[in-house]
């Protein structure tokens, strides 16, 4: 009888937590949704006239769903009228959210399209702290994503050796954050002339915003660690 009463009392507290959990993403759903529409009646006048969003609830999803779904549809209406605008504007095209993450601001691009050679090309890019011409980026120090000709974020299957315009290419196969400004700490692999990981180092990754794969990379250099020269470079994937 005990047994049944304290199963009940856990299922109970799972259900509660579970719900509450759920009441605070609905909360934070909504006030996204809000801010979007403010941005939208601000920088697009017009917008919902031209293409009207409905604020109904969407069939049988639940409300949670619902406003999900409405974000990403009125962020990409935001991000293709921005895009649309010819005026001399200098809006950018970021998730507003990604405004409040300092790093995700900062972070350079890594645009190379070498880096998308995972064929074992054998390609020397060069470039700073080069050896043998092979290309030399793991001691960079600022946060990088991925963009433009490089992909769109850091390659999660082992590349053949002489990969990514290097001699030691790097990629990742761990679990990347899920959450927007959730911050983890993965291993990079590099593959070797006979492994898929050689060996491997520390790097830090965040989500600047819930689109796929929007994430930025940082190698934990320790401090006071002198730098080489090298042939050790990360690779992209789309």
């Amino acid at each position: 009888m005990k047994s049944m009463q304290i199963l009940s009392l856990l299922t109970i507290t799972v259900f509660v937590t579970k719900c509450s959990g759920n009441n605070i993403e609905l909360r934070s759903y909504k006030e996204r949704v809000k801010i979007i529409y403010s941005l939208l009646d601000k920088e697009c006048p017009g917008w919902e006239n031209t293409n009207k969003q409905k604020r109904n609830v969407i069939g049988s999803l639940d409300q949670l769903d619902v406003d999900k779904t409405r974000y990403n549809n009125l962020f990409d209406q935001l991000i293709k009228c921005r895009q649309t605008d010819k005026a001399t504007t200098t809006t950018s095209t970021m998730d507003p959210f990604t405004a409040n993450i300092e790093e995700c601001k900062n972070a350079i691009n890594f645009t190379q399209s070498w880096r998308l050679d995972h064929a074992g090309r054998n390609l020397r890019a060069g470039g700073h702290l080069s050896r043998n011409g092979y290309a030399c980026d793991i001691y960079t120090k600022e946060w990088f994503r991925f963009s433009g000709a490089a992909g769109s974020r850091m390659l999660n299957t082992c590349p053949a050796h002489k990969s990514c315009g290097t001699y030691a290419p790097y990629w990742t196969d761990e679990k990347m954050p899920d959450k927007m400004g959730e911050r983890v700490d993965v291993k990079v692999y590099y593959t070797s002339q006979d492994k898929c990981r050689g060996g491997y180092k520390a790097l830090s990754v965040i989500r600047c915003a819930e689109k796929p794969n929007d994430l930025i990379y940082k190698y934990n250099l320790r401090p006071g660690s002198k730098v080489y020269p090298c042939a050790a470079a990360f690779c992209g994937m789309n």
